[in-house]
């Protein structure tokens, strides 16, 4: 008898059209494979958890570490985990699990979908702690990702956050730049600090930062510039591990958090800054964070303006 675990017999419900396959993963729920003209991308649908997508004739654009765990229940390092119904410990500082339940349990799809020029359309969804979400994913020569919070009827007013956790692939942490952060509020959530961003952003270490915009923000290294623009986002996080905080970690290699920066789109609740941007939902409404991910092409320039530099010590996130 084979060890390999099988695919959740749910993913079957819907018709999967020439170019998409699901395939067994570790974590039980299945696995998603694309290959069609415009794109490769896998999502495992346990968490509804984008592991990788590649646009024709380019390269990854996400990281997703060699040694993530795959097994039920288990989050998944890498990729984009979706947060929701909170973010962290939530505002109160005593919400569990981390992140939330969404990213650690089985999605039901609900539409996959390959259009005639191989751009890949999937729906998925499931119900996190009381709240309904729908992720809808558009693959092609761009990545967009939909997330929508829905409170059913009859629940009681609630107060959620959410993020797309999005670990982009870089040549080197310290080769980023980005930009479209100038004059935003900041958590720093390693020092407990409330600053200002002042220019444009660089790291050569570990920083986790809350910065209270939406951007859009354009995220430079050495090889490329990715573009993330957003809709019903109110801020960006910017997480890297370090050295230090990788060691760490059993799910990355030590020398693995060089090649990603965690960029990322949410909604967050005030976190000691004042600053309240999480998401105030009543009975039957719902509302829906977007971001979208493109690969610019480039003028010759690796640099694109003045940059602030941040170091500190890195924690597991």
């Amino acid at each position: 008898m084979s060890d390999t675990p099988a695919a959740s017999p749910t993913a079957h419900l819907v018709t999967l059209p020439p170019g998409i396959a699901l395939e067994p993963s570790g974590s039980g729920a299945g696995e998603l494979v694309a290959r069609t003209a415009a794109c490769t991308l896998r999502l495992d649908l346990q968490g509804a958890h984008l592991l990788s997508f590649t646009p024709a004739g380019g390269r990854d654009l996400l990281w997703t570490s060699p040694d993530a765990v795959r097994a039920p229940g288990q989050a998944i390092r890498g990729g984009v985990p979706v947060c929701a119904p909170w973010f962290a410990t939530g505002p109160d500082g005593h919400h569990t699990p981390k992140h939330g339940p969404a990213r650690t349990q089985p999605w039901q799809p609900t539409s996959v979908d390959v259009a005639p020029d191989g751009t890949v359309r999937l729906g998925l969804t499931t119900t996190a702690d009381g709240v309904d979400l729908h992720l809808d994913v558009t693959a092609g020569a761009a990545l967009r990702m939909a997330l929508t919070l829905a409170l059913p009827d009859g629940a009681a007013p609630r107060t959620v956050e959410a993020a797309l956790h999005t670990y982009l692939a870089v040549s080197a942490v310290a080769d980023c730049t980005l930009a479209g952060l100038d004059g935003a509020g900041v958590v720093d959530t390693l020092t407990g600090g409330v600053t200002t961003q002042s220019g444009d952003l660089r790291t050569e270490g570990a920083i986790d930062r809350i910065h209270r915009t939406a951007g859009p923000v354009h995220l430079t290294d050495a090889h490329r510039t990715v573009a993330v623009t957003t809709q019903g986002a109110r801020d960006t996080v910017v997480w890297s591990p370090g050295a230090e905080g990788a060691r760490t970690m059993t799910d990355v290699p030590d020398a693995g958090w060089d090649g990603f920066l965690c960029v990322e789109a949410a909604c967050i609740g005030d976190r000691g800054d004042g600053t309240d941007h999480a998401v105030h939902l009543q009975p039957g409404a719902s509302h829906v964070l977007t971001a979208t991910y493109a690969v610019e092409p480039r003028d010759g320039a690796d640099g694109v303006g003045a940059a602030t530099h941040e170091t500190g010590h890195g924690a597991a996130r």
